[in-house]
């Protein structure tokens, strides 16, 4: 049951990411316009929690904490948003599973752990990965501002997850991602002073449908996690978190099939040559995550 859940997740988050790239590519010029869309779901998701959920008492420092949390994953969510404006969805959001790659620095620099030759070699694959998929050309070997950005971006989710990570020994997901929300108000709060006009304008321009599709979109992307959280319910989290990692083969799946046959609603090159480097890419950075994790 695990297997198929964490499929059905894993799919999802990808469809969620070709989402991404429609809105931003077709019909938004501001990244800080969906922005705004994923933190009102989250917020209103949050308050559902704190209505309907029991949620426990928490420490000052535990909310404190938490806020933390909410307020780096926003600002990563921003990043990203940018990155995908610059970039093939295909190329950008695999760097995804760099987030591995930071968690073991961070637990190396901070926690002083050792870890094994395959855990170094797993890291190797992942730098060798994102390089991969990002080199457009590997005669001028430059990396444009999209990987830099998902590093950045990386880097701030395992900064979060790491916090998380500690917080879970407090509470259970459901308390923990209510409190996380709270962090989000104040970035979302200077979002939404700096472009909500930006997000009138451009449903005015171009309808509700792009609205929709938004909304439609991370919408799927709370469905999604939930289907993680059961996908761990059920089965061993090193399982789940191997077998989730071949979301960015849905993705180039996903890409190639819009492509060629839906070339007006999403486009990426696919010429033979820049499809075995994606591919190649993409298997360094999936079996370099399996390593590390």
């Amino acid at each position: 049951m695990w297997i198929v859940l964490t499929l059905i997740s894993a799919a999802l988050f990808a469809v969620v990411n070709i989402f991404d790239k429609i809105v931003l590519n077709k019909w938004v010029k501001d990244p800080l316009v969906p922005a705004i869309v994923v933190g009102v779901i989250n917020l209103v998701a949050a308050g559902f929690i704190f209505l309907f959920h029991s949620v426990p008492h928490f420490s000052s420092i535990n909310i404190l904490l938490a806020i933390v949390v909410g307020f780096l994953g926003f600002l990563s969510t921003i990043t990203y948003y940018k990155a995908v404006q610059l970039d093939d969805i295909s190329r950008v959001a695999p760097l995804f599973q760099l987030e591995p790659l930071f968690v073991v620095v961070l637990a190396a620099v901070f926690l002083g752990e050792v870890f094994s030759v395959s855990k170094y070699i797993g890291v190797f694959m992942l730098v060798l990965g994102a390089l991969t998929i990002s080199l457009k050309s590997f005669k001028s070997l430059r990396l444009g501002k999209s990987f830099w950005l998902m590093v950045l971006t990386g880097f701030i989710i395992s900064i979060s997850l790491v916090l998380y990570k500690r917080l879970l020994d407090y509470g259970d997901f459901w308390t923990v991602f209510a409190y996380s929300r709270i962090g989000m108000i104040p970035v979302l709060t200077f979002v939404v002073y700096k472009s909500f006009k930006n997000l009138l304008d451009t449903v005015k321009c171009h309808g509700k449908r792009c609205l929709f599709l938004m909304t439609a979109g991370e919408s799927l992307g709370v469905v999604a996690m939930f289907f993680s959280i059961a996908a761990f319910a059920v089965g061993t989290a090193t399982l789940v978190n191997a077998l989730g990692s071949v979301q960015p083969l849905f993705l180039l799946f996903f890409s190639i099939i819009l492509s060629l046959f839906l070339p007006r609603i999403f486009s990426e090159e696919i010429k033979k040559g820049v499809l075995l480097q994606k591919i190649f890419a993409v298997a360094l950075l999936i079996v370099g995550g399996l390593l590390v994790v």
